[in-house]
Parts: C-alpha cells; sequence; structure tokens
C-alpha cells in the first residue's frame, strides 16, 4: 500500500487520499526496536501544524508497539501567542476526519531546556527554523532540521493553514503524515543493530 499521496503542485488532477493513519505497511517488517528518541515538532503559535505532526506521529506509533520504548513525542511554538490554547478547532477536525487525536494538548512555547532534553527539534517552516537557531546553544543546531526533510515529497516548508480555508488544512495533513512515515522509517533499527 502506497503512502505517498501526489500533491496537487505535480499537476494532478485527481488527488489519492492518505490512508487513515497507517504508512506503507512494509516499513516495519522485521524491524524490531527504536532509537531512544525524544521528538520536539515546532510551528509558530503551536496551534495548527506542530499538534498536528506530534498527533500523527503518536497515532503511527501506537500502530507499531514496538516504536514505544524510549520514545518521547511533544509539541511547541517559537512565539507565546497561543500558550494554554488547545490545537484549532480547524485542525482538530481534519485531525479526527483521519483517525488522528489532538485531545489533551495545550500550545507552549519553546523553552532553553527542551534543546538539551530533545534529540531532534523538527521546524514546520525556515521560519522557525530559523528562530530555533537563533535560541539555541551552537552545539545543538545539528538536531534542528525541517520537518520536510522527512518527506520523500521533498519541499521547503510545511504551509501555514491559520489564514486559508478548509483545503490548507487537508494539504497540512497529507504533507505531515508524509513526513511522520519518513521519521518513522529512519527510527526504526534494521534487525540485529
Amino acid at each position: 500500500m502506497m503512502f505517498v499521496t501526489l500533491a496537487r503542485n505535480l499537476g494532478v488532477s485527481e488527488i489519492t487520499r492518505l490512508p487513515t493513519t497507517g504508512c506503507d505497511d512494509s516499513f516495519g517488517a522485521g524491524r524490531a526496536r527504536i532509537l531512544e528518541r525524544k521528538v520536539l515538532f515546532v510551528c509558530l503559535g503551536n496551534i495548527c501544524r506542530s499538534p498536528l505532526a506530534e498527533g500523527v506521529l503518536r497515532s503511527l506509533v501506537a500502530e507499531h508497539p514496538e516504536l514505544e520504548d524510549g520514545l518521547r513525542i511533544e509539541s511547541a511554538g517559537t512565539s507565546a501567542y497561543h500558550a494554554g490554547d488547545p490545537p484549532d478547532e480547524r485542525m482538530r477536525e481534519v485531525a479526527e476526519g483521519h483517525g488522528v487525536s489532538l485531545e489533551g494538548q495545550r500550545s507552549r512555547q519553546v523553552r532553553e531546556a527542551d534543546f538539551q532534553i530533545f534529540d531532534l527539534i523538527l521546524a514546520m517552516d525556515r521560519a522557525n527554523l530559523e528562530a530555533l537557531q537563533r535560541q539555541a546553544p551552537a552545539e545543538v543546531h545539528a538536531k534542528i532540521r525541517l520537518m520536510r526533510s522527512y518527506d520523500p515529497i521533498q519541499g521547503d516548508d510545511v504551509p501555514d493553514p491559520y489564514y486559508g480555508g478548509p483545503d490548507g488544512f487537508e494539504e497540512v495533513f497529507d504533507i505531515v503524515h508524509r513526513s511522520c512515515c519518513g521519521l518513522v522509517e529512519e527510527l526504526l533499527l534494521r534487525r540485529g543493530d
């Protein structure tokens, strides 16, 4: 089963929907354990893209219990605009439509301690990547990357759907889902390693 959705920007007239949460089922075949990883997803306000990424990765990990041990997943924002708020209602609706729960999440701003706690910090776009790099000590810059570095359909930014319509939230789901599937593949160790 393919997990990659053909994007509109590829000129495809009909878009194939992603499965509810599953990735290509072959990625975990015969693999037994995961690197101990602590992953932080970051966007501007922590109410759309990064909470979605947190929810999607949690859903994927729930489908593969062998991944749960040693994995910590959180999200945060580079700003405190929405501190304490739940994810955007439109993002929650799209996530729920794909079987992904964002329940219990609350927006928070990136803290200095996050740069020491988390092994991998994934920014949703270049602006947030640069903000994180300015805030982080130089010795941790290598663990700060763009979310789409894990997307098989390469791109720079996960677009911010906040000021757009429903199609933007669906597009963000597709990008985040593909990227999280790519991340899961990287986190898995080969059997016997």
